[in-house]
């Protein structure tokens, strides 16, 4: 018997435990909810996994369907029988906790929805809220690459012609599902990234990646998606934690300010390059004052109703961190330097006081105005979050960054 595998009675235990608090008629439903509130936003499923009726709700790997279950818990208030009947498990972390056991009977002979498994069990919110960091997410994260690699998702399989058009989109998005989750819990729970562009060679995601049959489960409202821009906006993150916090790029630039300019002014151009880029309803609304003050009237009247939850607040808090996490790099060498005497104004220097009359004061003036203006800008973005956000899917490795940062 391998190590891993349960005792049949732990795990006919375990089995009987979730068809106690999830009967097929709410796990199918919970299904619904995933397709409609998250799908959209980490689009890593296919539409075939989602069970069609009742009945073929538990002919789903356990820990996936668990999973689906647990992360769409927080959305049954948006389905009229859930709603007035919920499951009997109505917290998420029991439903978690069993996928945790199920999926340590499939390390063994992993199939594509084991890493789905992995994926989202990685995206469920911390239960302990005195401790946010654990050295479980980090290990479950090493399962999940290790699985990637076994079943060769880093490889390009655009060409691989006997494989079906839909697997193939699948195998794309779980692997950069896998990736954009990899660089975020890497840099919020501070170890090394495992994963390097020198080790796989999978296309970037384009349109027809993502049409992949969900049009009958998601309304025309949710099917717009930010993943793609939030795969090209973990990238930046990428070179931001290369160039600043490994600890060849911290040596280099931690006690270095010309050096950590030179690094930083490409990486903020790459920034505004990608916001400007940005369709126009993903860049995040302003907030709205009236003589200095928010006009919350205006605010509820323009709010949209609550089952139109989009979810760009978490998208645009990403953005908001790559900002923080970039600004925290270049505050590093201003805390070696003296700020004594006032900040030079002569000579033409821009944002980042590299301009042609460079001085000690001028290059940490520039890095606080901006750090400044990156404060006030996750202020408004705080400000001018409505219910409809806050009742929205939030990625679990960007929830607690902004804090950390």
């Amino acid at each position: 018997m391998s190590p891993l595998t349960l005792l049949p009675d732990v795990l006919e235990s375990a089995t009987q435990e979730f068809r106690t608090c999830v009967r097929p008629e709410a796990a199918f439903r919970l299904s619904l909810l995933y397709a409609r509130y998250i799908h959209p936003h980490f689009p890593i499923l296919s539409a075939r996994q989602v069970p069609s009726n009742p009945e073929k709700a538990f002919s789903m790997p356990l820990a996936l369907i668990c999973a689906i279950s647990g992360l769409a818990i927080p959305f049954i208030i948006h389905d009229d029988v859930l709603s007035l009947s919920p499951p009997q498990c109505s917290s998420p972390n029991t439903l978690f906790r069993l996928t945790w056991t199920f999926l340590t009977q499939e390390f063994e002979t992993p199939r594509l929805s084991t890493i789905l498994s992995c994926l989202l069990l990685l995206q469920a919110h911390t239960s302990n809220e005195y401790i946010s960091v654990t050295p479980f997410r980090p290990a479950l994260l090493n399962i999940t690459v290790a699985l990637c690699h076994s079943l060769g998702l880093h490889r390009d399989c655009s060409e691989w012609v006997y494989m079906p058009l839909w697997e193939r989109r699948l195998r794309k998005r779980i692997w950069w599902g896998v990736w954009v989750m990899e660089k975020w819990i890497s840099l919020g729970e501070s170890v090394p990234s495992i994963l390097s562009e020198e080790n796989h060679g999978v296309q970037p995601l384009q349109d027809g990646d993502l049409d992949d049959g969900w049009s009958e489960y998601i309304e025309p409202l949710n099917t717009s998606t930010h993943f793609p821009h939030l795969v090209t906006l973990t990238e930046i993150l990428r070179q931001v934690v290369s160039a600043f916090f490994t600890v060849r790029g911290t040596g280099n630039t931690a006690t270095n300010i010309e050096k950590s300019l030179e690094i930083a002014k490409p990486l903020r151009a790459m920034l505004k390059e990608w916001h400007d880029s940005l369709p126009a309803h993903l860049k995040h609304r302003k907030s709205q004052t009236k003589n200095g003050q928010r006009d919350s009237n205006h605010d509820n009247a323009r709010s949209p109703p609550i089952r139109d939850l989009h979810a760009h607040g978490t998208f645009y808090l990403a953005y908001i961190t790559v900002q923080l996490t970039l600004f925290r790099a270049l505050l590093r060498p201003v805390a070696h330097m003296s700020l004594n005497y006032p900040p030079s104004k002569s000579g033409n220097v821009d944002e980042f006081g590299m301009g042609d009359s460079y001085n000690r004061t001028a290059g940490p003036s520039a890095i606080i105005r901006g750090a400044m203006v990156v404060i006030k800008e996750v202020i408004l973005f705080v400000e001018s979050l409505e219910v409809s956000d806050w009742e929205a899917f939030w990625h679990s490795c960007e929830s607690f960054l902004v804090g950390r940062n």
